[in-house]
């Protein structure tokens, strides 16, 4: 239900369409992700270095993207190019500026 979802998920992120996520992050990732609790979506199940979560893109992005290289986004595929889209845009901007 909404009420139900805005509670699990927060209120910015209720309205959107939930999709299943699968994530490995490295140890440093691992640490940032027990002490980052705003915006963190909820844990599914953990099955050795996956992380299964159940919540929308935006709430991946919003979370997640400010990890950097200790985070891969293993499916969807589709979320995992907007990461690697994203990141090689970066790339260019700082490779303008050398």
């Amino acid at each position: 239900t909404i009420i139900t979802d805005t509670i699990e998920n927060g209120p910015e992120f209720s309205t959107s369409s939930a999709i299943n996520v699968e994530i490995k992050m490295t140890p440093l990732g691992e640490k940032w992700y027990q002490q980052i609790v705003s915006n963190r979506p909820k844990l599914i199940k953990k099955e050795n270095d996956s992380y299964f979560f159940y919540c929308s893109e935006e709430q991946i992005r919003a979370y997640f993207f400010t990890f950097g290289s200790n985070v891969t986004i293993i499916k969807p595929i589709s979320l995992q190019n907007q990461f690697i889209q994203e990141y090689q845009k970066a790339l260019q901007n700082y490779k303008k500026m050398a």
